[in-house]
């Protein structure tokens, strides 16, 4: 499968040197609420405990964020 994934990072020591020009810091739930339709993320890609949420995880995810909190992401 062709997955649109973008790697998040629980910290930035995690990121590994080079691996991207530009590291941008943000909270998760607005990460989240942000991230456009059709991409997955991949939290902390190459380690152990790296967990892939698929777009459509992603879509339901962000349904769920978007009740718990009153629609943000708008």
């Amino acid at each position: 499968d062709d997955l649109s994934l973008v790697a998040v990072f629980t910290a930035a020591a995690r990121m590994e040197k080079g691996m991207a020009p530009v590291l941008m810091r943000m909270r998760g739930r607005l990460f989240f609420l942000r991230l456009p339709a059709g991409h997955g993320v991949i939290v902390n890609p190459g380690f152990e405990a790296q967990i892939i949420l698929p777009p459509e995880g992603m879509a339901a995810l962000k349904q769920d964020l978007a009740i718990a909190g009153g629609n943000e992401a708008r």
